[in-house]
């Protein structure tokens, strides 16, 4: 008979929340003299992205390696605005409709088991706090959010 687990995992970003970098190239946009298209094909998921996501890198640096590289006039707090623009919600449980039984649901569920139900997310500080406001009932859910460095 298989045994119950212990502990669920989930990722907070692409799982739990909706995210979508497209929000955060229209919001670039406006400090931009590139074309969109051209702000897609240099936005990367490259070294920096890492090492920020890993909370090894501030913010701040990171912002500024963004403009930088987009070529923005934008003032680092209007690139975090853009960067924070990247969460649109709570995600439904890909098995059932939309309507249905949201993950938060799902994870309550878990936990009335016995298991522990622990969320992973990015360790950016400029990313702290805002997945609660797209997504509250998410860290209702869960037993934990790993701690955030910087």
């Amino acid at each position: 008979m298989p045994q119950r687990p212990e502990a669920l995992l989930f990722d907070l970003g692409g799982v739990l929340i909706d995210i979508d970098f497209g929000r955060a190239i229209s919001s670039w946009s406006r400090f931009s003299s590139l074309p969109v298209q051209a702000l897609r094909q240099r936005f990367q998921f490259d070294a920096q992205y890492e090492t920020h996501e890993r909370g090894e890198m501030p913010s701040a640096q990171y912002f500024k390696h963004i403009a930088d590289s987009l070529e923005l006039s934008a003032t680092l707090a209007q690139v975090e605005e853009g960067w924070n623009a990247i969460f649109v919600g709570e995600i439904a449980p890909a098995r059932v409709p939309v309507t249905a039984t949201p993950w938060c649901s799902v994870m309550r569920a878990w936990r009335g088991t016995g298991a522990d139900v622990v969320v992973l997310e990015s360790r950016s500080k400029s990313h702290r706090g805002l997945h609660r406001a797209a997504g509250p009932s998410v860290g209702q859910s869960a037993i934990r959010l790993p701690a955030r460095r910087n």
